[in-house]
């Protein structure tokens, strides 16, 4: 793949209109897969309607305002995909990305205590060499929780 992407062939599951323009966003490469998340600067300006331009957009992103699962985000091109948690603190809004019922990336207001948890899906289950037991997330993190709650958890959970 390319470092540019045209907006005609962005993926679908991207809440963006096709014939407005030539050239879209691309997503660096991250957490989440390109097909099944979103860069930032499309969040910001396409989605949340915060701003009407990319060059307003970045401006708001390189102060500080825009904090993807607790952690601020100055890259325009970050991947923000599925169960992640985005907050702007100025105007004190916090949503959840998530599919809708069509495929598409959307928004879902969460308020403050929802927002300080992020939901994660088992891909896997690994035994390590110490017997212990690690489970591999969805967005390429690995945990080692306690014997008794990892013999709980299945796969897809």
């Amino acid at each position: 793949m390319g470092k540019h992407q045209k907006r005609i062939a962005a993926p679908r599951s991207w809440r963006i209109e096709r014939k407005t323009a030539y050239w879209t966003i691309k997503p660096r490469p991250g957490p989440h897969p390109g097909d099944k998340s979103v860069p930032l600067l499309l969040l910001v300006r396409d989605m949340l309607n915060l701003v009407d331009n990319s060059k307003e957009t970045k401006r708001i992103l390189n102060e500080g305002n825009v904090m993807v699962n607790g952690i601020v985000r100055k890259d325009h091109k970050f991947p923000v995909g599925i169960f992640d948690i985005l907050s702007i603190p100025h105007i004190k809004a916090n949503y959840m990305v998530l599919l809708d019922k069509k495929g598409k990336l959307s928004l879902m207001k969460v308020t403050k205590k929802a927002a300080s948890r992020k939901l994660c899906r088992v891909n896997g289950k690994r035994i390590l060499k110490e017997g212990m037991i690690q489970l591999n997330l969805h967005d390429g993190r690995n945990i080692l929780p306690g014997e008794e709650f990892a013999e709980k958890i299945k796969t897809h959970d």
